[in-house]
């Protein structure tokens, strides 16, 4: 079924209705059959169901056993307090979510082959009960399950894994798993170090990769990247130690069409001390005459007028960020005059005036120019 698990259960409105069961009607979880506090009730009605996606959300349940379920491809399970879970006999599962800040235990009996697993808050060490399960797991999201510090142990290999996402997961290391099949990692508020990422040198396929507040990295672990050639999009937000070897490393991937260097840079973001990236005008030269750059975000750096001017030599680049940079009025003016295949320009909380910008307007009416809410660096 192409149609995905977000666009039909919403999650935040199942925590609202723990929180508050009169608040919400059970017909907003739409085609789902919906169990409001699982109990043997619910169990007896539900086997051999030809139900095809299943929400079980529940305030009271420790224990949760389900078998014999032919037709579900699609099991959500937020329990509050749910430490243990034996599902068997899925053949058609295909998405498996999970929402428990106390899980303990999970079991799982063949057949159960799931291609997307999500798993949040969960206090668990490891991912040992996945594994043997995982031979046509395309997704993984792991979401505040901060003691995973041995996540990928106990697997050597993840053959069909595309798409990897750890956010809040603070320890969480790779070990030796293989991922010869990932294309896209998301890595969110991590202790990890630069050798924690030496196995994404076997990633050849990689196209996005976005790391945000790894405050421990620097450019050498994205140097273990140098592997793929097919890379599209590269994030780093928040990784304050990063440093022109970002840049040289961007100049080797002629397909790179995006490349983000700093931080949201608006008012309120919750890592002000990681905002920063040594990016220099020196080291944006290394950037000289990129075929394939279109999007390239530079906020909260260090970057002048001076760095623009290598940015006429990018033929493809449509949309240039500099918000909370040192970039000046007279920079911006000489390097659109020179860039015509710029649509879209950033500026707030640069050096950047209002004044300017309403000089551009006039003479470049193709150019979307846009303030947002950055503020000027300390």
């Amino acid at each position: 079924m192409s149609t995905t698990f977000e666009k039909v259960f919403d999650a935040d409105m199942a925590r609202e209705y723990l929180a508050n069961p009169a608040s919400l009607n059970l017909h907003d979880f739409n085609r789902f059959q919906m169990c409001e506090d699982f109990g043997p009730q619910h169990y007896e009605a539900l086997k051999g169901s030809l139900q095809d996606r299943l929400a079980i959300v529940s305030r009271t349940i420790a224990t949760l056993s389900l078998s014999g379920m032919p037709r579900c491809q699609m099991l959500y399970l937020l329990c509050s307090i749910l430490n243990k879970i034996q599902l068997k006999d899925f053949p058609a599962i295909q998405e498996l979510w999970i929402d428990s800040d106390a899980l303990q235990h999970i079991e799982l009996t063949d057949p159960f082959a799931p291609n997307t697993v999500h798993l949040h808050n969960a206090p668990l060490r490891d991912l040992g009960f996945l594994w043997p399960h995982a031979s046509a797991l395309q997704k993984l999201a792991l979401v505040r399950c901060k003691q995973l510090s041995v996540a990928f142990a106990g697997t050597k290999a993840l053959p069909c894994l595309q798409d990897l996402s750890l956010d809040n997961c603070r320890q969480t290391i790779f070990g030796d798993c293989s991922m010869p099949a990932l294309t896209s990692l998301t890595i969110t508020s991590s202790d990890m170090q630069d050798e924690d990422f030496r196995l994404l040198a076997q990633c050849g396929s990689l196209q996005k990769v976005r790391l945000e507040n790894l405050p421990n990295i620097t450019s050498a672990a994205i140097g273990f990247l140098s592997g793929t050639n097919e890379l599209l999009e590269l994030e780093l937000h928040c990784c304050p130690k990063v440093d022109d070897g970002i840049l040289a490393f961007a100049a080797g991937q002629k397909s790179l069409n995006k490349l983000v260097i700093g931080a949201s840079g608006y008012v309120g973001y919750p890592y002000p001390q990681y905002r920063s990236a040594a990016i220099s005008d020196a080291g944006m030269e290394l950037l000289s005459g990129h075929p394939a750059l279109a999007t390239l975000v530079l906020n909260w750096t260090s970057l002048t007028s001076k760095g623009l001017s290598v940015l006429p030599t990018l033929p493809q680049l449509r949309e240039l960020n500099v918000g909370s940079s040192k970039v000046t009025d007279t920079g911006v003016a000489k390097f659109v005059s020179q860039c015509q295949s710029l649509h879209r320009f950033v500026w707030g909380g640069s050096g950047v005036t209002e004044k300017a910008i309403a000089v551009l307007k006039k003479t470049h009416k193709q150019i979307d120019t846009e303030k947002g809410n950055y503020k000027k660096p300390a």
